[in-house]
């Protein structure tokens, strides 16, 4: 497996003219495991020659001692150097995208790799400030946001921390649930239980608060039963439960950012980029949708003047601020500039804002000479005892076209392998392309189909910019977020768990490593291709049964 895994980085480095460049992004991340053992998690991703993200995890390994920058940067480069022989990390990654830890941006700096801040965490920290929960009493930018979270926090504890209670509320649900007067209160169905505070993921205080108020009407009927004062401090106020659903309307879009950026969608820089645009956007607009206690699971629209709630209305502005920040492109690096460049769209979006002074031409035509020289440099002569071969010069293309096989010219032709390192054995090309101005083309080029991503415009239209595409391979294999990383994490908790404790590190490093791989192997290809198509014969036999069976009634 780690040998398929070299030849698959060392076949993609090859798909580029030689002193390209980095041709990958990484990502990286320490982590605690149940024994108290620690541990550095590292993923790798890069696009394909036919534009698909790929992603591969080099492992998840023992990082002992103090996690400062130059031991981080130190562990980095051995890692690079057991994939990449004679490489070092700025040679092979274009980026490395991680969270904001002081250590791990400077790490970045020592392995002198541009940083790309995880936007996932970005988000999660804007929110965060939004609410009132980041930071201490002294810092803390939403004091009535924090003394609310503090005041939910208080009740939904009253209730997980007693069976009997949680028992008795979800009695009452399903009471007059059966009865149906839940639909005259208002409130929603049977068998709700509360989402405790999360001190690490802001999306488990905002399912915290957005369960609290489908329980609005449940906790009344239950602190019913009791004299004023006996939770006098704990039942929520009306306005508070209000708050609520007005903090739950707030970072409602932040939410549904937070779960595509997780999910892969947004994986591209330019994406990200978008949507944090279109927070921004919408929290500048004359009105907000909150969340409906009357008619729980549903949104209503209040204008700005009706929006009184002292809480929500500074949740809003902190969190946009903040947004705003960390979306401004005159802090941004280059690497952001390049990825939002390769995307037409978010680009000409981009430019024609007035409030914005980045053009971004003069950076791409620089990159696009640049690669452009390296693509048309002459290939390496021939050996001494062969006499030296001409091409004749109706031979060679001068106009976009095709090989025999469909690719472009250019990168098919002129292959030659030499005795370099792996990192700097790659193809000699010669583009397809005459000398016009493929920037030009590229601006003057409609813009996206819809429903079309970054990656889909650019392995459709690569013929047409090939040396574009080959940078566009480049950028694009920034991952805008770490989640990947994670992701492999939550693995290695899994297979750590407090019955196995006493792993040898090694193992875990082994274990991990064949758990994140596993489904690129051919065995487990064809294992998975097997059990798909008996699952699918099952199913069909199953259809078939049902459908005589019924018949024979």
């Amino acid at each position: 497996m780690l040998r398929q895994m070299k030849e698959r980085l060392q076949e993609h480095t090859a798909t580029f003219p030689e002193g390209f460049g980095p041709a990958f992004s990484i990502q990286y991340d320490a982590w605690s495991s149940a024994a108290n053992e620690q541990y550095l998690g590292i993923t790798v991703s890069y696009v394909d020659k036919d534009f698909n993200l790929q992603r591969e995890t080099l492992g998840v390994i023992e990082f002992p001692g103090s996690h400062t920058a130059q031991d981080i940067a130190q562990f980095i480069k051995q890692v690079t150097s057991d994939f990449f022989p004679d490489s070092l990390p700025h040679h092979v990654f274009v980026a490395a995208t991680t969270d904001c830890a002081a250590n791990v941006i400077a790490s970045a700096r020592e392995l002198k790799v541009p940083h790309h801040p995880c936007d996932a965490h970005r988000l999660s920290t804007a929110v965060r400030w939004g609410m009132g929960t980041n930071g201490n009493d002294n810092s803390c930018e939403n004091a009535p946001g924090r003394a609310l979270i503090t005041r939910v926090c208080a009740l939904v504890a009253h209730f997980t921390r007693s069976p009997l209670r949680t028992a008795s509320l979800l009695d009452i649900q399903k009471r007059y649930a059966e009865y149906g007067i839940y639909n005259v209160l208002e409130a929603i169905a049977a068998e709700v239980k509360h989402v405790k505070h999360s001190a690490t993921r802001w999306t488990g205080d905002f399912d915290m608060l957005h369960r609290v108020c489908e329980l609005f009407v449940a906790h009344t009927l239950y602190f019913q039963d009791y004299e004023n004062w006996v939770y006098a401090d704990i039942h929520l106020t009306p306005p508070e439960y209000t708050s609520c659903a007005h903090l739950c309307g707030v970072f409602s879009a932040a939410m549904q950012v937070s779960q595509t950026l997780q999910g892969g969608a947004g994986s591209s820089v330019s994406a990200a980029f978008t949507m944090f645009c279109d927070l921004v956007h919408d929290g500048s607009k004359d009105h907000v949708n909150v969340l409906d206690l009357h008619n729980v699971g549903t949104f209503k629209r209040i204008w700005d003047n009706e929006l009184d709630d002292t809480v929500a209305v500074a949740a809003q502005n902190v969190f946009i601020k903040k947004v705003k920040k960390y979306n401004d492109l005159a802090d941004a690096s280059d690497v952001k500039k390049m990825c939002i460049i390769l995307d037409l769209d978010v680009w000409m979006d981009v430019r024609e804002r007035e409030d914005n002074n980045f053009d971004g031409e003069d950076m791409l035509r620089a990159e696009y000479d640049r690669c452009r020289a390296l693509v048309m440099s002459p290939p390496p002569p021939p050996p001494a005892e062969s006499p030296p071969t001409t091409t004749p010069a109706s031979a060679i293309p001068d106009s976009e076209s095709e090989g025999a096989d469909g690719m472009p010219l250019f990168s098919e032709r002129n292959k030659r392998r030499t005795s370099l390192p792996p990192m700097q054995r790659r193809v000699r090309a010669r583009p397809a392309v005459p000398a016009s101005d493929e920037v030009t083309r590229y601006m003057n080029h409609p813009h996206k189909k819809p429903g079309q991503t970054v990656n889909d415009f650019w392995r459709a239209n690569a013929v047409h910019f090939p040396v574009l595409a080959l940078i566009a391979r480049k950028y694009l294999s920034i991952d805008s977020t770490s989640c990947e990383t994670e992701r492999v994490f939550s693995k290695s908790g899994g297979l750590i768990s407090k019955l196995r404790t006493t792993m040898a590190a090694e193992k875990v490093a082994a274990f991990m490593f064949i758990a994140a791989n596993k489904e690129k192997h051919e065995l487990v290809k064809k294992f998975i291709a097997a059990t798909a198509a008996t699952a699918a014969t099952a199913a069909t036999a199953a259809t078939a049964a049902t459908a005589a069976t019924a018949a024979t009634r």
